[in-house]
C-alpha cells in the first residue's frame, strides 16, 4: 500500500501571517525569496527601508533568500512574541542557517532596532 505524500502548498489568504510564514519555511532553514511577495512583506510591515538595511549590512552578492531570512526572523522576534511557541524551533533552525552563511544576526539585529 502506497503512501501519498502530502504536497505542501501556500496558505490561503484568510491564513495568519504567521501560518504562512511558518508553512512556507524550507527544511534547511530559510525562507524562499520567490514564496513571500512584497505585497505580503509590506502588509506584515517588512518594508523595502528595512530590506534595504539587511542587505546594506551583508556581504555584496548576498541571496535574496538571505536577505529575506534575516528579515523575517527578526519580524517573528519582534513581532509574534505571544505566539513564541508556534515558531521557537523554526528560528532555531534559521539562526543554524544564517551561522553557517557566516552572518553576524546580532549587528543586524541591533541596526534593525532603530528602524521598528
Amino acid at each position: 500500500m502506497e503512501v501519498e505524500k502530502k504536497k505542501r502548498e501556500a496558505p490561503t489568504e484568510q491564513e495568519s501571517p504567521l501560518l504562512k510564514i511558518i508553512s512556507l519555511h524550507q527544511m534547511e532553514g530559510f525562507w524562499n525569496s520567490q514564496t513571500l511577495d512584497e505585497a505580503f512583506l509590506n502588509s506584515i510591515g517588512v518594508s523595502q527601508t528595512k530590506i534595504a538595511i539587511i542587505t546594506s549590512l551583508l556581504p555584496e552578492g548576498s541571496s535574496k533568500d538571505l536577505i529575506l531570512t534575516i528579515a523575517i526572523l527578526i519580524w517573528l522576534e519582534t513581532n509574534a512574541q505571544a505566539a513564541k511557541d508556534k515558531w521557537l524551533l523554526v528560528s532555531k533552525k534559521t539562526e543554524r542557517w544564517i551561522k553557517a552563511q557566516n552572518i553576524p544576526l546580532p549587528t543586524i539585529r541591533d541596526a534593525l532596532v532603530s528602524v521598528n
